[in-house]
């Protein structure tokens, strides 16, 4: 027959006062190791480690302080430096600055790719209108260009107008940068500013059809596209002069089936 030690039970950590601890016993067993009989409300467990060992907590304390990292907290780190890493990339390194020529192709290519996309997803005609010469404003003449389509049959039952109605407010070229006059009337169409923000007369245009093609009148060899070059307006005459030997000029090319835009050589 095993015998059993009975062993006294210490000061109990548990909240309540100690006579709910009461009625617990620590059992001596074989091999060392120990049972626990709970006969009160009291789970004892902490209270008979406590007794049994009281430098137990101590050093389960000490092991979770010298753990390391798990995979998944260094991961995690990792992952958290590498989208640091990109932001600092792009916002430091990977773009240029926008009076840039790089930056005023940017600029273009995007806003002309805003305009065939709005197209599709409204399915109706949109317009890329630039500010010609005979803008009212004169900061915005061959500088600035604004979104705009041609309203609904609703619409128009409802407006009794032909107005058209602005997508976007009037976005300007990066400084030094214009719209080159000459390409204008060549290679866009020109259309009627009516509803436009600041009344123009009549706009330069590249209209875009539900399908993403460029709707032009334009003949078959006149390819669709906007030049702009890196002037200054003289101070006498208000004519625009060519920088840099035009080093800094380029040109947008605007396919008419699918109106992708790319950049010519």
């Amino acid at each position: 027959m095993k015998t059993v030690k009975e062993l006294p039970i210490v000061d109990c950590q548990h909240p309540r006062d100690s006579a709910s601890c009461q009625g617990q016993r620590l059992l001596g067993g074989q091999g060392g190791q120990l049972s626990i009989e709970r006969t009160a409300a009291c789970g004892g467990i902490i209270c008979g480690a406590a007794a049994l060992n009281p430098s137990r907590k101590s050093k389960i304390e000490n092991r979770k302080s010298q753990a390391g990292f798990s995979l998944m907290e260094m991961l995690t780190v990792m992952a958290i430096i590498s989208i640091l890493a990109g932001f600092l990339v792009n916002t430091g390194f990977g773009t240029r600055p926008a009076g840039s020529r790089q930056g005023a192709i940017s600029q273009l290519m995007g806003s002309l790719e805003e305009a065939r996309m709005s197209a599709i997803e409204k399915g109706a005609n949109v317009y890329f209108c630039i500010a010609d010469t005979g803008h009212p404003d004169a900061e915005k003449q061959l500088r600035s260009y604004i979104l705009c389509r041609e309203q609904t049959a609703e619409e128009k039952a409802v407006s009794k107008t032909e107005d058209k109605i602005p997508l976007s407010r009037w976005e300007t070229l990066p400084k030094r940068f214009f719209f080159d006059s000459d390409k204008l009337a060549d290679k866009t169409a020109e259309v009627s500013g009516e509803g436009l923000p600041g009344n123009p007369e009549t706009v330069r245009a590249i209209e875009f059809g539900s399908l993403g093609q460029v709707v032009t009148s334009l003949s078959a060899e006149n390819i669709p596209q906007l030049a702009v070059t890196d002037a200054v307006y003289d101070q006498v005459g208000k004519t625009l002069i060519r920088r840099s030997g035009g080093a800094d000029d380029f040109i947008v090319q605007i396919f008419r089936l699918t109106g992708r835009v790319r950049l010519a050589e």
